[in-house]
């Protein structure tokens, strides 16, 4: 697909008035200001970055763990005096549900008649059991706890881990899918706004036409050459133009006010534009090279970001269906320990298995059925995107090869109507002509430049969605 609208550039800078000032207002500006300062976009990242920090909260599950023990029976509980004192380190980690555990006891007195367990938080037992009497200086543990059934390869923590890893990447897509719809929206209210400064100048000039032409005409009846009605006709062409000059300001201030929804100072504050902002010129690429709808839907699969959001979301659930099937699997976990007194070599190691077994496990059924429910839904829903998006890129395509052809013949219209303009103006001068035929044949000329006018925005905003809705976007795609 290729464009050939290099001449349409040309023809509206010297068939419409110049709108060229020092401060013209860019695409790209536009475009910059949305990425940085659009509101939507700044909730959007704001999620982003709670996301981020809900990730920090799932990584705190494997901090290093401070645990500690204080134990006094004084000499009026009616029993022998005895005293613990009990600190540990407990690490878990990412590997295979591993723990890792060391710690210093020191007991005195006589030792209770009741076994003494060093836990986890999460209530799994380590390290010492047994009635072994520790005197100052006391003693040194370490062990490790290893699951072999449920947790091994999966257990609530790491999943939460994984599932915020998983979500910070979903909470990114959508933000850069939202860039490109914002994008695309603030590229066509740009158009439109030039579009509509191009009339705005074009209607002030058909006016201007009209109101130098009242001398004229009163020279004209004076010489005989035009009727008295010619100056009611003048008149009435003044009056109309005046009309479309304020319809035509008051869309102006339209488009403006809608491109401010988009455009905002530093502030955040939407930036109204006027007159003097107007470009010259687009800065748009003259060649978008030749793209078929294969090459175009196979760049969409690629590049938007809508599809790694349903990828995402779909590992979420495979994880949800992954730790349920992890959860309905008996809890056997393997604890190896091992201390030591510190005053002598007196080795004591420890091995031991821990069953238990969720008999109905109707937690589990259920959480995997809904993940499957989910994942079938997934299913649909990229089947829908690839329907819809392969749709918009039919659409897209056909918009911009249609009004392609629009821009062209609105060109050509443009050219003859303003032949034909002056060559009334000639016969005018000549006395042929009168100032209702004048006055139509600039009427002719107007509306044939409104409507390139409205073909050439019906073209940049095709292309604009092209390029968009092919996830290339701006400036790739549109801009130079």
């Amino acid at each position: 697909m290729r464009r050939r609208l290099t001449g349409t550039a040309a023809l509206l800078a010297l068939l419409i008035p110049s709108l060229a000032l020092a401060d013209e207002l860019t695409l790209q500006d536009v475009l910059e200001s949305v990425q940085a300062r659009h509101p939507e976009l700044l909730a959007a990242q704001a999620k982003v970055d709670a996301t981020r920090a809900k990730l920090g909260m799932a990584q705190g599950a494997f901090d290093t763990q401070l645990i500690s023990n204080l134990e006094l029976r004084p000499l009026n509980s009616g029993k022998d005096p005895y005293a613990l004192m009990d600190l540990g380190l407990a690490q878990p980690t990412t590997f295979w549900g591993l723990t890792f555990f060391a710690g210093y006891r020191v007991d005195l007195g006589a030792l209770p008649d009741y076994k003494d367990e060093y836990k986890h938080k999460v209530h799994k037992s380590y390290g010492y059991k047994g009635k072994r009497e520790v005197d100052a200086p006391g003693a040194a543990h370490a062990g490790v706890m290893l699951p072999l059934l449920q947790g091994r390869a999966l257990d609530k923590d790491r999943a939460k881990l994984r599932g915020s890893q998983l979500e910070l990447e979903r909470q990114q897509a959508l933000l850069a899918a939202k860039q490109l719809a914002l994008k695309l929206k603030a590229a066509k209210a740009y158009f439109k706004w030039v579009a509509t400064g191009q009339k705005l100048a074009l209607a002030g000039e058909v006016l201007a036409l009209a109101q130098a032409r009242i001398e004229q005409v009163e020279v004209k009846i004076a010489a005989g050459d035009y009727a008295p009605i010619d100056r009611i006709e003048n008149q009435r062409a003044i009056l109309k133009r005046r009309g479309k000059l304020l319809a035509t300001r008051r869309d102006f201030r339209d488009a403006a006010l809608s491109l401010s929804l988009y455009l905002r100072d530093d502030a955040g504050e939407p930036r109204v534009l006027t007159e003097a902002d107007l470009p010259d010129a687009l800065a748009l690429r003259e060649e978008l090279g030749a793209l078929s709808e294969e090459d175009a839907m196979e760049a969409a699969i690629r590049l938007r970001p809508e599809w790694r959001a349903l990828q995402l979301e779909a590992q979420l659930l495979e994880l949800d269906a992954e730790l349920a099937r992890n959860d309905a699997r008996p809890k056997l976990d393997l604890v190896a320990s091992a201390s030591n007194p510190v005053a002598a070599l007196k080795p004591d190691a420890r091995i031991a298995l821990e069953l238990e077994v969720d008999l109905q496990r109707r937690d589990a059924r259920g959480a995997q059925e809904v993940a499957r429910a989910n994942l079938a839904r997934i299913a649909l829903e990229r089947r829908l995107l690839g329907d819809t998006q392969r749709a918009q890129l039919r659409i897209a395509l056909n918009d911009v090869v249609m009004s392609q052809e629009q821009v062209e013949i609105a060109s050509q219209e443009l050219i003859i109507a303003r032949q034909v303009e002056q060559a009334e103006v000639t016969r005018n001068a000549l006395g042929d002509s009168d100032l209702i035929l004048l006055n139509y044949r600039e009427a002719q000329r107007i509306d044939a430049a409104v409507r390139l006018i409205e073909a050439t925005y019906d073209y940049r905003a095709a292309l604009a969605t092209f390029c968009f809705v092919s996830g290339q976007g701006a400036p790739g795609c549109l801009l130079l």
